[in-house]
C-alpha cells in the first residue's frame, strides 16, 4: 500500500509540473502538437480547408485525451493516427506493447506478493525511463500501467497471498505426516498381530508336540508295566518251583533214611519226612 501511495502521489506531481509549465509559457501541451498530414496543412486558403483542418486536429486532440487517460482506441481510430499523425501512431502502439507485456507480467504472478513486486518494478522502470522522455509521455505509462491493473484486477484478486500458501502447505504437510503416522502405526500393529499370531501357533504345535510325547511316554511306561508285571510273574513262578523242588528231595532222602535205619533213625527221619 505504500507503495501505491507513493506511485500515486509522484504520477499527481507530475500532473502539476505539467500543468505549470504549460501555464507559464502559454502553450498548448506537447502531446497536442502533433503535426497534422502534410496534404490537409500546405496550402491552406479556403475555409472549407480550415474547418476540415481545424475537425481533424479536434478529433486528434480527442484521442490523445484518451491515449493519456489509458483508455483503448478503437480501430477507426487506430487508422485515422495512422494517416494523421504517423509519430503518435507509433507512440500510440508502443504503449499498447508495454501495457499487453505488463498485464501478462501480473497474469503470471502466482502470489499477492509477486503482484506487488512486479508493480513495484514496472513503478521503477517508468521512473528511470521519465528521464529521457517527456512529462506527458510519463504521465501516459503511467497512465496505462493503472489501466493494465484495472484490467486484470479481478485476476488479482484471486491470487492468495504467500502466506495462506505456506499456512496451506504446512496444514498439508501437518495432514501428511498424520496420515503416515496413522499408516506406520497400522503397520506395527499388524506386525505385533502377526508376531502374536505366529506365537500363539507355535505355542500351540509345542503342546501339541508335549501331549503327543506324553501320550507316547505313557503308553511306553504301560508296556514296561506289563512287561515288568510279566517279568515279575515268571520270576515267582520260576522262585516257587526252584524252592520247592529242593523240599521234595528232601522228603524222599528221608523217607530212604527211615527205611534203613535203626528204629531210633526210622522214627527220627520219618518225623521230618
Amino acid at each position: 500500500m505504500e507503495i501505491i501511495g507513493n506511485r500515486n502521489q509522484y504520477l499527481k506531481s507530475l500532473k502539476l509540473e505539467q500543468y505549470w509549465d504549460m501555464k507559464k509559457s502559454g502553450a498548448i501541451s506537447i502531446m497536442e502538437k502533433v503535426d497534422v498530414h502534410a496534404s490537409s496543412v500546405k496550402g491552406i486558403g479556403s475555409d472549407q480547408e480550415k474547418e476540415q483542418e481545424r475537425a481533424i486536429q479536434k478529433k486528434l486532440n480527442k484521442i490523445k485525451a484518451k491515449l493519456r487517460a489509458g483508455v483503448r482506441l478503437t480501430g477507426a481510430e487506430k487508422a485515422f493516427l495512422r494517416k494523421h499523425a504517423p509519430k503518435l501512431y507509433l507512440e500510440m502502439l508502443k504503449l499498447e506493447r508495454e501495457q499487453a507485456a505488463y498485464e501478462e507480467r501480473l497474469k503470471r504472478c502466482r502470489t499477492r506478493d509477486e503482484v506487488e513486486q512486479v508493480k513495484n518494478e514496472r513503478f521503477q522502470e517508468v521512473t528511470a525511463a521519465s528521464k529521457e522522455q517527456s512529462t506527458e509521455e510519463t504521465i501516459a505509462q503511467y497512465n496505462r500501467m493503472q489501466a493494465a491493473e484495472k484490467n486484470v484486477a479481478s485476476e488479482i484478486r484471486r491470487k492468495p497471498w504467500q502466506s495462506d500458501l505456506d499456512r496451506k502447505k504446512r496444514k498439508i504437510d501437518r495432514q501428511k505426516e498424520e496420515r503416515e503416522k496413522r499408516v506406520r502405526e497400522k503397520k506395527e500393529q499388524q506386525k505385533r498381530i502377526k508376531e502374536e499370531y505366529y506365537k500363539k501357533k507355535k505355542d500351540q504345535e509345542y503342546y501339541e508336540e508335549m501331549v503327543e510325547e506324553k501320550e507316547e511316554n505313557l503308553e511306553i511306561w504301560l508296556e514296561t508295566e506289563q512287561m515288568l508285571e510279566r517279568q515279575m510273574v515268571e520270576v515267582v513262578e520260576e522262585f516257587t518251583q526252584e524252592a520247592a523242588a529242593p523240599t521234595t528231595k528232601a522228603f524222599a532222602a528221608y523217607r530212604a533214611m527211615a527205611s534203613v535205619g535203626t528204629d531210633m533213625e526210622k522214627e527220627k527221619y520219618s518225623r521230618k519226612a
